[in-house]
């Protein structure tokens, strides 16, 4: 983890309290639990995030599916902002990047959700004051309208597939729809 300094004091009313939570922050640094949040770059966090939080949280497919969401994706996009610099117009930019990239709208919206869960956690841990994601505006899924095939389209496709092995098949697709 980067820089391991803990950048607020720690407060006790008592020497005794003084000395507990001294001696937890000695043992939570020895496990890599204390990380400096001034300085922690976004693509930390989310590894951290996917570790702590996620991995026994999760099916082992969500897991993995939000690793590669992370790793491909967001990581290369924003991971080198630090955490508390991350703005919702880094996070829209990324989404419009992804866009213009020829990724599709439900795709983007998928970053979205893996990267506003990640920042909903950061909040409650008591990282960054707000979750950027939630004043950005996550593209639109666009359905395209489906046309089914005329009457005489659907007969030169049976025509077409007479005798062939999948006739019975191109048959019930028509039929059922």
């Amino acid at each position: 983890m980067a820089n391991m300094k803990s950048s607020e004091p720690i407060r006790a009313s008592s020497k005794k309290e003084t000395r507990n939570k001294l001696r937890k922050a000695r043992s939570d640094a020895n496990q890599g639990v204390v990380f400096d949040a001034q300085n922690l770059l976004l693509s930390e966090y989310l590894d951290r995030w996917l570790k702590d939080s996620v991995k026994d949280t999760v099916r082992i497919s969500t897991y993995q599916r939000y690793e590669e969401v992370v790793r491909l994706h967001v990581v290369p996009g924003l991971g080198r902002i630090k955490l508390k610099a991350l703005t919702p117009v880094h996070v829209q930019h990324f989404y419009r990047e992804r866009l213009d990239s020829g990724l599709s709208p439900s795709t983007v919206r998928k970053f979205h959700n893996v990267l506003h869960r990640a920042l909903h956690q950061a909040v409650r841990w008591g990282l960054v004051p707000r979750n950027a994601t939630e004043a950005t505006e996550p593209p639109k899924e666009t359905s395209e309208e489906i046309r089914p095939l005329s009457e005489d389209e659907a007969r030169r496709l049976l025509e077409a597939a007479h005798e062939d092995r999948l006739e019975a098949l191109y048959v019930l697709a028509l039929t059922t729809g």
